[in-house]
């Protein structure tokens, strides 16, 4: 099939020379890439394919662009619209409209495994409708001024972007609507000036890591979302100058005797291996974790509000905390008012809860006091 064709067809590199059949211009060195461009490419609910990706590079040692191209699928036997596999040479996807398979559950747009990319693979400026990304064992790629755009019914996890053993990834200047950036055992990774807008109301996280080491999460936007890390990631991780729905996400670790009060409002918190401190007046709303403390010590929250959120404070493997006159309100979604695990020493004292799934949802906590809260 040619790229002038009304039926549906899937494009084969597997081998250098594959890319003579494909390629419109170039000669595969790093000055003169092959390129890849001007297919239109719709896969229909019916059709039957087994197959990894729509366009398919693998073990190949030509550099090579792919460009403005429009692709979707409609069916669940197809990985992804692009698809590299074991690839090192340089290579650019950019300009290309990459649609999922349906409102329910997308596709990965463009899924690269095990690619220890010499010099550099850029993916850019292309648009991705109810569609991600997928890296596993990945090195050396720069995402950026891309669109990811998802409205399904399971919106932001399953339209995530995944990165999963990879290092060297850099995220700047993209616009997430209604989805998310994973990553998991990944090291060296950037995510920076980018804008995550969540619409439909879920309070998901827009970045989740887990085990993962020097990081940067610097100047990015976040509206009716925020920022989530595991405990360790935070000790390795350079975090600045984000926003959460405004106001400025406060990160503190390592401190004492701290004070945080209604004179600077922050859009989300997170509290790590500090002691002794104090939290008042805070008003946090429309994000995923309110307020999160981790490894503290001596922690009081006093006089704040939470609403609208998946959690509104987690209270994680520390001792003696206070939580004291606070509001949780949260008739969007209704999630759970206090997680806690691993706490010791948990006094809770005249707050108002509303209506949640799980007000308090307790693990393995132990000297648990509660005191005249209120129940709506």
């Amino acid at each position: 099939m040619t790229k002038d064709s009304e039926e549906p067809y899937f494009i084969i590199i597997d081998e250098n020379s594959d890319f003579e059949i494909w390629a419109t211009n170039g000669t595969g060195t790093l000055e003169d890439p092959y390129i890849i461009e001007g297919h239109t490419i719709h896969i229909p609910q019916d059709y039957p394919s087994y197959i990894s990706g729509i366009i398919q590079i693998s073990d190949v040692t030509k550099h090579f662009i792919i460009q403005n191209n429009r692709i979707s699928a409609n069916i669940h036997d197809i990985n992804a619209h692009i698809y590299i596999y074991r690839v090192n040479s340089s290579f650019i996807i950019r300009n290309n409209t990459l649609s999922g398979w349906s409102r329910i559950s997308p596709a990965d747009s463009i899924h690269l495994r095990y690619c220890y990319i010499e010099g550099k693979g850029l993916i850019c400026n292309n648009t991705f409708n109810d569609s991600n990304l997928h890296f596993y064992q990945v090195k050396h790629i720069d995402i950026f001024n891309n669109t990811f755009f998802s409205e399904t019914e399971y919106s932001v996890w399953h339209g995530s972007n995944y990165a999963w053993q990879s290092s060297h990834i850099i995220f700047s200047g993209n616009n997430f609507v209604n989805t998310a950036i994973l990553t998991q055992d990944v090291s060296n990774l950037t995510v920076q000036s980018n804008i995550f807008n969540h619409t439909l109301h879920e309070f998901h996280s827009s970045i989740s890591s887990h085990y993962s080491t020097n990081t940067r999460y610097v100047n990015n936007t976040f509206i009716n979302t925020g920022l989530s890390m595991g405990d360790s990631d935070y000790l390795s991780a350079h975090i600045e100058g984000n926003i959460v729905n405004g106001k400025p996400l406060g990160v503190f670790i390592n401190q004492t005797n701290m004070i945080i009060d209604n004179s600077t409002q922050y859009g989300q918190i997170k509290v790590l291996s500090c002691s002794h401190s104090m939290i008042s007046g805070q008003m946090i709303d429309n994000t995923s974790i309110s307020l999160s403390i981790m490894y503290c010590l001596n922690t009081t929250i006093f006089n704040c509000s939470f609403s609208n959120f998946r959690t509104g404070v987690y209270v994680g493997s520390s001792n003696a905390t206070e939580i004291i006159e606070n509001e949780f309100i949260s008739p969007i979604y209704q999630d759970y008012a206090i997680d806690a695990d691993y706490a010791n020493g948990l006094y809770l004292k005249r707050n108002i809860f509303g209506e949640f799934y799980t007000t308090l949802l307790l693990w393995y906590c132990t000297d648990v006091i509660e005191e005249d809260n209120i129940y709506l």
